[in-house]
Protein backbone atom coordinates (compact mmCIF):
# COMPACT_ATOMS: atom_id res chain seq x y z
CA UNK A 1 0.00 0.00 0.00
CA UNK A 2 0.95 3.30 -1.00
CA UNK A 3 1.97 5.19 2.08
CA UNK A 4 0.29 8.21 0.07
CA UNK A 5 -2.95 6.93 -0.22
CA UNK A 6 -5.44 7.71 2.05
CA UNK A 7 -6.72 4.68 4.39
CA UNK A 8 -10.14 5.41 2.95
CA UNK A 9 -9.57 4.99 -0.44
CA UNK A 10 -7.75 2.01 0.43
CA UNK A 11 -11.19 0.46 1.97
CA UNK A 12 -13.05 1.91 -0.83
CA UNK A 13 -10.75 -0.10 -3.72
CA UNK A 14 -11.60 -3.23 -1.29
CA UNK A 15 -14.67 -3.22 -1.35
CA UNK A 16 -15.42 -2.42 -4.98
CA UNK A 17 -12.97 -5.21 -5.88
CA UNK A 18 -15.38 -7.17 -3.69
CA UNK A 19 -18.50 -5.99 -5.24
CA UNK A 20 -16.94 -7.04 -8.82
CA UNK A 21 -16.12 -10.37 -7.25
CA UNK A 22 -19.92 -10.98 -5.67
CA UNK A 23 -21.86 -9.52 -9.05
CA UNK A 24 -21.55 -12.98 -10.76
CA UNK A 25 -22.94 -14.24 -7.36
CA UNK A 26 -25.54 -11.81 -7.00
CA UNK A 27 -26.98 -12.17 -10.78
CA UNK A 28 -27.21 -15.26 -9.92
CA UNK A 29 -29.22 -14.97 -6.80
CA UNK A 30 -31.36 -12.58 -8.56
CA UNK A 31 -32.10 -14.90 -11.10
CA UNK A 32 -33.12 -17.38 -8.46
CA UNK A 33 -35.22 -14.91 -7.03
CA UNK A 34 -36.96 -13.76 -10.20
CA UNK A 35 -37.71 -18.15 -10.74
CA UNK A 36 -39.03 -18.72 -7.11
CA UNK A 37 -41.95 -15.62 -7.90
CA UNK A 38 -42.82 -16.44 -11.41
CA UNK A 39 -43.52 -20.03 -9.90
CA UNK A 40 -45.22 -18.87 -6.73
CA UNK A 41 -47.31 -16.34 -9.02
CA UNK A 42 -48.21 -19.34 -11.05
CA UNK A 43 -48.94 -21.51 -8.34
CA UNK A 44 -51.28 -18.62 -6.80
CA UNK A 45 -52.84 -18.76 -10.06
CA UNK A 46 -53.73 -22.05 -10.37
CA UNK A 47 -54.89 -22.23 -7.07
CA UNK A 48 -57.34 -19.07 -7.84
CA UNK A 49 -58.27 -20.93 -10.66
CA UNK A 50 -59.27 -24.02 -9.09
CA UNK A 51 -60.72 -22.79 -6.44
CA UNK A 52 -63.38 -20.40 -8.60
CA UNK A 53 -64.26 -23.87 -10.57
CA UNK A 54 -64.46 -25.46 -6.94
CA UNK A 55 -67.02 -22.88 -6.36
CA UNK A 56 -69.26 -23.00 -9.25
CA UNK A 57 -69.38 -26.69 -9.02
CA UNK A 58 -70.57 -27.01 -5.63
CA UNK A 59 -73.03 -24.47 -6.11
CA UNK A 60 -74.81 -27.13 -8.18
CA UNK A 61 -76.44 -29.68 -7.42
CA UNK A 62 -74.75 -33.11 -8.31
CA UNK A 63 -75.99 -34.34 -11.99
CA UNK A 64 -77.83 -30.48 -12.29
CA UNK A 65 -79.34 -30.35 -15.35
CA UNK A 66 -82.49 -28.26 -16.56
CA UNK A 67 -85.67 -28.28 -15.12
CA UNK A 68 -87.46 -31.27 -16.04
CA UNK A 69 -90.47 -30.38 -18.96
CA UNK A 70 -93.93 -29.77 -17.31
CA UNK A 71 -95.86 -33.34 -18.06
CA UNK A 72 -97.36 -33.60 -21.45
CA UNK A 73 -101.26 -33.64 -21.76
CA UNK A 74 -104.54 -35.21 -20.26
CA UNK A 75 -106.45 -37.86 -21.10
CA UNK A 76 -109.42 -36.56 -23.56
CA UNK A 77 -111.64 -37.98 -25.70
CA UNK A 78 -110.64 -37.62 -29.26
CA UNK A 79 -113.19 -37.96 -32.10
CA UNK A 80 -111.10 -37.51 -35.35
CA UNK A 81 -108.53 -39.57 -37.90
CA UNK A 82 -105.18 -40.06 -36.84
CA UNK A 83 -102.67 -42.73 -38.09
CA UNK A 84 -99.88 -45.37 -36.39
CA UNK A 85 -96.68 -45.87 -37.41
CA UNK A 86 -93.31 -48.38 -35.94
CA UNK A 87 -90.56 -45.26 -36.65
CA UNK A 88 -91.35 -41.81 -34.80
CA UNK A 89 -91.35 -39.11 -37.28
CA UNK A 90 -89.45 -35.80 -37.10
CA UNK A 91 -90.73 -32.90 -35.66
CA UNK A 92 -90.47 -30.65 -38.23
CA UNK A 93 -92.60 -33.62 -41.01
CA UNK A 94 -95.55 -33.61 -38.24
CA UNK A 95 -95.51 -29.76 -38.34
CA UNK A 96 -95.89 -30.28 -42.05
CA UNK A 97 -98.56 -33.19 -41.98
CA UNK A 98 -100.71 -30.39 -39.22
CA UNK A 99 -101.01 -28.26 -41.87
CA UNK A 100 -101.23 -30.12 -44.73
CA UNK A 101 -102.56 -33.57 -44.05
CA UNK A 102 -105.97 -34.39 -42.23
CA UNK A 103 -104.96 -36.35 -39.04
CA UNK A 104 -104.70 -35.05 -35.88
CA UNK A 105 -103.45 -37.77 -34.13
CA UNK A 106 -100.44 -40.66 -33.69
CA UNK A 107 -99.32 -43.48 -31.39
CA UNK A 108 -96.32 -43.23 -30.05
CA UNK A 109 -94.43 -47.04 -29.25
CA UNK A 110 -93.04 -46.32 -25.97
CA UNK A 111 -91.54 -49.69 -25.43
CA UNK A 112 -91.69 -53.47 -24.82
CA UNK A 113 -90.25 -56.79 -25.25
CA UNK A 114 -91.82 -57.13 -28.48
CA UNK A 115 -91.22 -53.87 -30.15
CA UNK A 116 -89.08 -53.76 -33.22
CA UNK A 117 -85.97 -52.27 -32.67
CA UNK A 118 -86.03 -49.39 -35.29
CA UNK A 119 -89.51 -48.57 -33.51
CA UNK A 120 -89.25 -45.52 -31.70
CA UNK A 121 -86.11 -43.90 -32.94
CA UNK A 122 -83.70 -41.55 -32.25
CA UNK A 123 -86.35 -38.83 -32.59
CA UNK A 124 -88.46 -39.86 -29.86
CA UNK A 125 -87.59 -37.74 -26.53
CA UNK A 126 -89.23 -35.85 -23.97
CA UNK A 127 -88.53 -32.73 -25.92
CA UNK A 128 -90.35 -34.02 -29.40
CA UNK A 129 -92.92 -35.23 -27.13
CA UNK A 130 -93.21 -31.85 -26.23
CA UNK A 131 -92.69 -30.38 -29.47
CA UNK A 132 -95.51 -32.19 -31.32
CA UNK A 133 -98.13 -32.08 -28.30
CA UNK A 134 -97.75 -28.10 -28.73
CA UNK A 135 -98.00 -28.33 -32.50
CA UNK A 136 -101.47 -29.45 -31.53
CA UNK A 137 -101.30 -33.55 -32.02
CA UNK A 138 -102.87 -35.73 -29.59
CA UNK A 139 -100.83 -38.76 -28.95
CA UNK A 140 -101.29 -42.47 -28.29
CA UNK A 141 -98.56 -44.30 -26.23
CA UNK A 142 -98.58 -47.60 -27.26
CA UNK A 143 -96.62 -50.46 -25.27
CA UNK A 144 -95.66 -53.60 -27.59
CA UNK A 145 -95.29 -56.78 -24.64
CA UNK A 146 -95.27 -60.26 -24.25
CA UNK A 147 -97.84 -61.85 -26.55
CA UNK A 148 -100.17 -64.70 -26.76
CA UNK A 149 -97.95 -67.85 -25.93
CA UNK A 150 -100.09 -69.22 -29.15
CA UNK A 151 -98.80 -66.99 -31.22
CA UNK A 152 -95.57 -66.73 -33.73
CA UNK A 153 -93.68 -64.48 -31.22
CA UNK A 154 -90.61 -64.99 -29.31
CA UNK A 155 -91.34 -63.35 -26.41
CA UNK A 156 -94.84 -64.64 -25.40
CA UNK A 157 -97.10 -64.53 -21.94
CA UNK A 158 -97.02 -67.74 -19.67
CA UNK A 159 -99.60 -70.16 -20.08
CA UNK A 160 -100.66 -70.21 -16.93
CA UNK A 161 -103.78 -67.91 -16.07
CA UNK A 162 -102.55 -66.79 -12.60
CA UNK A 163 -98.73 -66.58 -13.55
CA UNK A 164 -100.00 -64.44 -16.37
CA UNK A 165 -101.97 -62.19 -14.60
CA UNK A 166 -99.14 -60.77 -12.67
CA UNK A 167 -96.98 -60.35 -15.89
CA UNK A 168 -100.04 -58.11 -17.20
CA UNK A 169 -99.48 -56.17 -13.70
CA UNK A 170 -95.96 -56.21 -14.03
CA UNK A 171 -96.17 -55.04 -17.74
CA UNK A 172 -98.66 -52.22 -17.17
CA UNK A 173 -95.97 -50.68 -14.44
CA UNK A 174 -93.21 -51.10 -16.54
CA UNK A 175 -95.28 -49.03 -19.64
CA UNK A 176 -96.01 -46.18 -16.94
CA UNK A 177 -92.16 -46.28 -15.83
CA UNK A 178 -91.82 -45.03 -20.06
CA UNK A 179 -94.61 -42.73 -20.55
CA UNK A 180 -93.32 -40.99 -17.68
CA UNK A 181 -89.50 -41.06 -18.52
CA UNK A 182 -90.73 -39.42 -22.19
CA UNK A 183 -92.91 -36.71 -20.36
CA UNK A 184 -96.61 -37.65 -20.51
CA UNK A 185 -98.97 -36.90 -17.98
CA UNK A 186 -99.66 -39.09 -14.99
CA UNK A 187 -103.19 -40.09 -16.38
CA UNK A 188 -101.82 -41.11 -19.82
CA UNK A 189 -104.06 -43.73 -21.44
CA UNK A 190 -101.65 -46.57 -22.39
CA UNK A 191 -102.82 -49.01 -25.12
CA UNK A 192 -101.65 -52.61 -25.36
CA UNK A 193 -100.27 -54.03 -28.72
CA UNK A 194 -101.59 -57.53 -28.92
CA UNK A 195 -100.38 -58.75 -32.43
CA UNK A 196 -102.82 -61.68 -34.28
CA UNK A 197 -103.38 -65.06 -32.57
CA UNK A 198 -105.18 -68.31 -33.64
CA UNK A 199 -107.04 -69.28 -30.37
CA UNK A 200 -107.92 -72.67 -32.63
CA UNK A 201 -105.09 -75.66 -32.72
CA UNK A 202 -104.15 -77.19 -36.15
CA UNK A 203 -106.60 -80.27 -35.07
CA UNK A 204 -109.28 -77.14 -34.60
CA UNK A 205 -110.40 -77.23 -31.23
CA UNK A 206 -110.22 -74.39 -29.03
CA UNK A 207 -107.02 -73.67 -27.42
CA UNK A 208 -108.51 -72.75 -23.96
CA UNK A 209 -105.12 -72.44 -21.89
CA UNK A 210 -103.70 -69.80 -24.59
CA UNK A 211 -107.23 -68.01 -24.89
CA UNK A 212 -107.38 -68.16 -20.62
CA UNK A 213 -104.01 -66.91 -20.23
CA UNK A 214 -104.24 -63.85 -22.94
CA UNK A 215 -107.26 -62.95 -20.88
CA UNK A 216 -105.99 -62.96 -17.54
CA UNK A 217 -102.87 -61.31 -19.31
CA UNK A 218 -105.23 -57.85 -20.16
CA UNK A 219 -107.09 -58.07 -17.01
CA UNK A 220 -103.77 -57.75 -14.59
CA UNK A 221 -102.80 -55.08 -17.95
CA UNK A 222 -106.25 -52.97 -17.50
CA UNK A 223 -106.38 -53.45 -13.40
CA UNK A 224 -102.87 -52.17 -12.72
CA UNK A 225 -103.26 -49.23 -14.93
CA UNK A 226 -106.56 -48.47 -13.64
CA UNK A 227 -105.53 -48.77 -10.02
CA UNK A 228 -102.65 -46.21 -10.81
CA UNK A 229 -104.87 -43.70 -12.30
CA UNK A 230 -104.48 -44.44 -16.09
CA UNK A 231 -106.76 -45.68 -18.77
CA UNK A 232 -106.32 -48.81 -20.12
CA UNK A 233 -106.54 -49.77 -23.72
CA UNK A 234 -105.80 -53.09 -26.19
CA UNK A 235 -104.44 -52.96 -29.73
CA UNK A 236 -105.66 -56.49 -31.18
CA UNK A 237 -106.89 -57.92 -34.65
CA UNK A 238 -110.68 -57.60 -34.83
CA UNK A 239 -110.91 -61.36 -35.46
CA UNK A 240 -109.51 -61.82 -32.15
CA UNK A 241 -111.95 -59.65 -30.20
CA UNK A 242 -114.70 -62.54 -29.44
CA UNK A 243 -112.31 -64.80 -27.68
CA UNK A 244 -111.48 -61.91 -25.11
CA UNK A 245 -114.28 -62.71 -22.68
CA UNK A 246 -116.30 -60.83 -20.27
CA UNK A 247 -113.77 -60.16 -17.35
CA UNK A 248 -111.39 -58.14 -20.04
CA UNK A 249 -115.01 -56.45 -21.95
CA UNK A 250 -116.08 -55.59 -18.27
CA UNK A 251 -113.05 -53.92 -17.75
CA UNK A 252 -112.32 -50.11 -18.19
CA UNK A 253 -110.73 -50.46 -21.10
CA UNK A 254 -110.49 -49.00 -24.77
CA UNK A 255 -111.01 -51.47 -27.94
CA UNK A 256 -108.36 -50.12 -30.73
CA UNK A 257 -109.62 -52.64 -33.37
CA UNK A 258 -107.26 -53.86 -36.49
CA UNK A 259 -109.50 -55.29 -39.61
CA UNK A 260 -112.94 -56.59 -39.57
CA UNK A 261 -114.70 -53.64 -41.09
CA UNK A 262 -114.59 -51.25 -44.10
CA UNK A 263 -110.41 -51.32 -45.48
CA UNK A 264 -109.12 -49.03 -47.77
CA UNK A 265 -105.89 -48.68 -49.21
CA UNK A 266 -105.11 -44.59 -47.90
CA UNK A 267 -107.01 -42.09 -45.67
CA UNK A 268 -110.56 -42.42 -46.13
CA UNK A 269 -113.08 -39.71 -44.38
CA UNK A 270 -115.80 -42.11 -44.58
CA UNK A 271 -113.93 -44.10 -41.55
CA UNK A 272 -115.91 -45.13 -38.82
CA UNK A 273 -115.26 -47.25 -35.72
CA UNK A 274 -118.73 -48.62 -35.60
CA UNK A 275 -120.43 -51.62 -38.27
CA UNK A 276 -117.10 -54.36 -37.33
CA UNK A 277 -118.21 -57.87 -38.01
CA UNK A 278 -117.06 -59.12 -35.27
CA UNK A 279 -117.89 -57.13 -32.67
CA UNK A 280 -121.11 -55.79 -31.51
CA UNK A 281 -121.73 -52.23 -31.49
CA UNK A 282 -122.97 -52.75 -28.31
CA UNK A 283 -119.74 -53.26 -26.74
CA UNK A 284 -117.20 -50.55 -26.19
CA UNK A 285 -119.53 -47.84 -27.20
CA UNK A 286 -118.84 -44.98 -24.92
CA UNK A 287 -115.96 -43.36 -26.72
CA UNK A 288 -113.96 -46.46 -26.14
CA UNK A 289 -113.27 -47.50 -30.28
CA UNK A 290 -110.72 -46.96 -32.67
CA UNK A 291 -110.40 -48.75 -35.44
CA UNK A 292 -107.18 -49.08 -37.90
CA UNK A 293 -108.45 -49.24 -41.27
CA UNK A 294 -105.65 -49.51 -43.94
CA UNK A 295 -102.11 -51.47 -43.81
CA UNK A 296 -98.94 -49.71 -43.67
CA UNK A 297 -98.26 -47.56 -47.29
CA UNK A 298 -96.71 -43.98 -48.15
CA UNK A 299 -98.73 -40.81 -47.74
CA UNK A 300 -97.73 -37.45 -48.52
CA UNK A 301 -98.60 -34.04 -47.70
CA UNK A 302 -96.37 -31.10 -48.13
CA UNK A 303 -93.90 -32.71 -50.28
CA UNK A 304 -93.23 -34.88 -47.03
CA UNK A 305 -93.88 -38.52 -47.16
CA UNK A 306 -94.04 -41.45 -44.41
CA UNK A 307 -95.09 -44.76 -44.21
CA UNK A 308 -98.23 -45.28 -42.26
CA UNK A 309 -101.38 -47.36 -40.91
CA UNK A 310 -104.56 -45.07 -40.92
CA UNK A 311 -106.94 -44.64 -38.28
CA UNK A 312 -110.30 -43.19 -37.31
CA UNK A 313 -110.97 -42.32 -33.46
CA UNK A 314 -113.43 -42.05 -30.78
CA UNK A 315 -111.82 -42.81 -27.57
CA UNK A 316 -109.45 -41.20 -25.07
CA UNK A 317 -105.55 -40.38 -25.56
CA UNK A 318 -103.17 -37.75 -24.48
CA UNK A 319 -103.64 -34.38 -25.90
CA UNK A 320 -106.72 -32.19 -27.25
CA UNK A 321 -110.01 -32.56 -27.66
CA UNK A 322 -110.74 -32.19 -30.67
CA UNK A 323 -114.68 -33.78 -31.96
CA UNK A 324 -115.10 -32.82 -35.70
CA UNK A 325 -113.47 -35.32 -38.49
CA UNK A 326 -111.29 -33.45 -41.00
CA UNK A 327 -112.15 -34.15 -44.95
CA UNK A 328 -109.25 -34.00 -47.17
CA UNK A 329 -110.77 -33.00 -50.73
CA UNK A 330 -107.03 -34.18 -52.79
CA UNK A 331 -104.41 -36.58 -51.50
CA UNK A 332 -101.53 -37.57 -53.89
CA UNK A 333 -101.23 -39.91 -56.34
Amino acid sequence: MNAKQPLSSVFRADVHKDQQRNQPRNRQKRRWKEAIFKLLSCLALVFFLVSLASTRFVSQKPGASPSPLKPVGNAVVVDAPGFDTCVTPPANLLKTWWDKSPYRWLNVYVGGASMFPKCGGKDLTPEWVRTVYEQGWSLLPTWVGSQAPCAAQHVVMNNNASSSYVQGQAEADAAIKATSQLGFSSTAPIYFDLEHFSPTRQNGSRDTACIQAVNAFLNGWSNELTARNHLAGVYASGSNYPVLGSSIMAAPVVAWIAGGSSWAEKYDHTCTVYGNIYISDNDWNTHQRIYQYTGGHDETYGQKTWNIDSDCADAPMVGHITTLSIVVHSQHP
